[in-house]
């Protein structure tokens, strides 16, 4: 049951993911999402906001590792996971929030942010008592730049562990890879136009746990989309997003996603309701070698 990951003292850890991921949408009112907890100015340092609630550096959308709120429900037509059924729910919880921005001399959405991020993903079999097939607990700490409308760019560190279900260990007697990777990474977005986007990462595992099997490096990019307001249905609009990324440890073998659906704007947070197209390696971490396909429909609450 799903309950069972809170109750275990070593899940003690998503506990405290959902306590933040609650913090950071109470800490970044929706009534004002240009405005921080704390602003000053001084003449000889400039501008900085404490808790800053709108972000220089954007999400990748169709990221299927990307910390937020969401729920969806996952049919597959092929998945090398033993002992799991073409039917699951996908549970995220988490987010980003801003610790510390100092605004450039042109514009409160240019300059410097320090940005916490953090989140719980997890899988769950519908057809074997919605069973947790696995888990990922992630952090990392961003520091981005942006020195205009066009460009922005972050570094940062990174850090993934992954977890196998109680259950599924349990009815099939099964062992965790030990799956954790710890990685510096860098990224960066280019603006096209007024509403494109487009996005390169590159990472690199400095902690691996298991050596044998995990390898350092990381690629990532992407294409998006998003009108705020060109939907049929008011105060809505239309994304898209593609996202591709390749891992040394799978010889580069390519992991797609493609997202399209209906967003909500409430400030600076995206509602999002919409189909996902994913072909890969199991996203979960622990089962990394093995492959899968699905689509999916699900909501979506960014912070």
């Amino acid at each position: 049951m799903i309950i069972r990951i809170f109750c275990t003292p070593r899940r003690f850890f998503v506990g405290w993911v959902f306590f933040f991921s609650t913090a950071c949408v109470l800490a970044a009112p929706l009534s004002d999402p240009d405005q921080g907890v704390a602003s000053k100015e001084d003449s000889d340092k400039g501008k900085y906001t404490l808790f800053p609630a709108k972000h220089i550096y954007p999400q990748y959308i169709a990221d299927p590792h990307a910390a937020t709120f969401s729920v969806q429900s996952m049919s597959f037509s092929r998945t090398d996971i033993p002992h799991t059924s073409d039917q699951r729910t996908d549970l995220k919880m988490g987010g980003r929030i801003g610790l510390l921005q100092i605004h450039g001399s042109n514009g409160d959405e240019n300059g410097w942010q320090l940005t916490l991020e953090t989140g719980f993903h997890g899988q769950f079999d519908v057809q074997h008592s919605t069973d947790n097939i696995g888990w990922d607990g992630v952090y990392a700490l961003h520091l981005a730049y942006r020195p205009d409308a066009r460009m922005a760019y972050r570094v940062g560190v990174y850090h993934l562990s992954s977890h196998l279900g109680d259950e599924y260990i349990e009815r099939n007697k099964v062992n965790r890879t030990v799956y954790t990777r710890q990685e510096f990474r860098a990224g960066l977005v280019r603006n096209i136009g007024q509403y494109w986007q487009t996005y390169g990462e590159l990472g690199w595992g400095f902690d691996l746990r298991n050596d044998d099997l995990q390898e350092a490096w990381r690629g990532q990019a992407g294409l998006q989309r998003e009108n705020l307001h060109g939907s049929w249905v008011p105060g809505m609009g239309w994304y898209s997003a593609v996202d591709v990324s390749a891992y040394q440890e799978r010889d580069w073998d390519l992991n797609t996603t493609v997202q399209i659906g209906l967003v909500y704007p409430a400030g600076a947070r995206r509602f999002r309701a919409g189909f996902e197209f994913y072909e890969g390696r199991a996203q979960i971490g622990d089962l990394f070698l093995s492959d899968e396909k699905y689509v999916s429909f699900g909501v979506r609450f960014e912070i």
